[in-house]
C-alpha cells in the first residue's frame, strides 16, 4: 500500500525506520538461505551492517548458476539494496529542524556534509521506495529456489 504524504515528516521518518527494518529482515533471510547452500564457510554476518551482508549476498550470488537472467537481476537488486541502505542511514542519522512552509532542515550528523531542506513528501517517497525494496527482496527468494551451485 502506497503511503500518501500527510505533511508529517516525523511520521514519514517512522515509516522509513520500519520499512528499512523489514528490508533488513529480508536480507537476513537471504543470508540464512545462502548459508544452507554455501559449501564454503559463510562469514559470520549476524552482527554485521546490512551493507556488509549485501556485499556477501552479491558476491556469493555471482558464483551460482541462475536460470534465465535472474542472476543479473539479483545483482542489480543487491546494488539497489546497498544504495537504499546507505540512503536510509543518511535519513535516520541526521538531525531535523522545522522551518517555515512545511519544510524541515536536515542537518547531517557527520562533519563536512551540507545541510539541506527536505519535505515530508520526499521522506514519504523514500519510505515507499523501501517498501518496494523489501517486497523485491522477498520475491528474490523464489529465484533462489531454482539456483544451483
Amino acid at each position: 500500500m502506497e503511503l500518501v504524504d500527510d505533511g508529517d515528516p516525523v511520521r514519514a521518518l517512522g515509516f522509513i525506520a520500519v520499512y528499512s527494518a523489514y528490508a533488513e529482515q529480508k536480507i537476513d533471510e537471504l543470508i540464512e538461505y545462502f548459508s544452507k547452500i554455501d559449501s564454503g564457510q559463510p562469514p559470520k554476518l549476524i552482527n554485521s551492517q546490512a551493507t556488509e551482508k549485501i556485499k556477501y549476498l552479491k558476491k556469493f550470488g555471482s558464483s551460482l548458476e541462475w536460470p534465465n537472467n535472474e542472476g543479473n537481476e539479483f545483482a542489480i537488486l543487491m546494488d539497489a539494496a546497498k544504495a537504499s541502505m546507505d540512503e536510509r542511514g543518511e535519513y535516520l542519522h541526521n538531525r531535523y529542524i522545522a522551518i517555515q512552509n512545511g519544510k524541515i532542515l536536515m542537518k547531517p550528523g557527520r562533519p563536512n556534509r551540507p545541510e539541506q531542506e527536505i519535505t515530508s513528501a520526499e521522506l514519504y517517497e523514500f519510505a515507499n521506495h523501501l517498501f518496494i525494496l523489501q517486497s523485491n527482496l522477498n520475491r528474490s527468494r523464489f529465484w533462489l529456489s531454482r539456483v544451483s551451485k
